[in-house]
C-alpha cells in the first residue's frame, strides 16, 4: 500500500465528502499522473494516476440504478 493510498484511506470520510462537494461544484480538478520508467524485456513509461482520481474513475465505472428499477425487477420476478 502505498503511503498516499493509507493517507487517504486514514481520512476517507473527509476525503470523499471532498471530492463529493468539489464534484457538485464544478471544482474538481485531477492531479497529474506519477510517471516513471520500467525496463523489463523493454523499457517503457508507466503513468499511475493519484488515489482521489482513481476513486472518482472506479466509482463513474459502477452501474447506477434506480430504486424503481430495483422494485420493478423483483416484481418482475415473482408470478
Amino acid at each position: 500500500m502505498t503511503e498516499e493510498l493509507h493517507e487517504f484511506q486514514y481520512h476517507l470520510e473527509k476525503n470523499l465528502s471532498g471530492l463529493q462537494d468539489d464534484l457538485k461544484n464544478g471544482l474538481y480538478r485531477h492531479s497529474s499522473c506519477r510517471k516513471f520508467i520500467v525496463c523489463d524485456n523493454k523499457r517503457g513509461e508507466i503513468s499511475v494516476a493519484g488515489t482521489a482520481r482513481k476513486e472518482i474513475e472506479r466509482k463513474l465505472r459502477e452501474p447506477v440504478v434506480s430504486p424503481k428499477k430495483c422494485k420493478a425487477a423483483e416484481t418482475a420476478g415473482k408470478t
